[in-house]
């Protein structure tokens, strides 16, 4: 993991290397952790968030589409984050949606669930009817590690009911289109830490 300096107090977790690459390009000089796959490397990530104690912290990367019209390339912002252990929080997603949208990115708001297993055909069925409108491995868990600070979530889908792929890696070399919207974040991102700042020191 990176443990660089944390410019204007804002941190960003990615679960994979190549979305730790895209925030990284989209963010120049802000501190970008690659947290690992998967439940287990996420609750391991605390400390480290702790030990770095930013003022605002970000959870980025690719999910899965459980909404059927959603489409690669399109931004989902956490209302809610729910993992399949049981963990929920709810988020303010209003603000970082507008951003997104201001700025010519597909964005939504709704409810993001977290697996410990890649989620397929009927299963997504299943979390859509939920209310689920994405699925992913980490951010329900991840969220955890903000404690009190001000935390989005910020995922970007790379496949959908109708276009699944079978595998984190294909998913990955499929992903183009997600590659290139998490790479144009970076400016949404910084106006939203700017302004929980901005709140925190009134």
């Amino acid at each position: 993991m990176d443990s660089r300096p944390v410019p204007e107090g804002l941190l960003v977790l990615t679960p994979l290397a190549i979305e730790a690459w895209a925030m990284r390009r989209a963010l120049p000089g802000v501190t970008v952790l690659k947290t690992g796959l998967g439940r287990g490397k996420s609750i391991a990530a605390r400390p480290m968030v702790d030990r770095i104690d930013p003022e605002v912290l970000v959870i980025a990367g690719f999910c899965g589409a459980l909404d059927p019209s959603l489409r690669p390339g399109d931004v989902v912002v956490a209302s809610r984050v729910w993992g399949t252990d049981g963990s929920c929080l709810k988020l303010e997603p209003d603000l970082l949606e507008s951003v997104l949208r201001r700025g010519g990115i597909r964005a939504r708001s709704g409810l993001i669930i977290s697996s410990g297993r890649l989620v397929r055909g009927e299963q997504r069925t299943l979390l859509h009817q939920a209310g689920g409108m994405a699925v992913d491995m980490e951010s329900a868990w991840l969220a955890r590690t903000a404690r009190s600070r001000p935390v989005a979530v910020v995922r970007v889908v790379v496949d959908t009911p109708g276009r699944e792929l079978l595998s984190p890696i294909k998913t990955i070399v499929g992903g183009v289109k997600g590659l290139r919207t998490l790479t144009r974040v970076g400016p949404a991102l910084r106006n939203w830490a700017s302004h929980q700042r901005d709140r925190g020191g009134a």
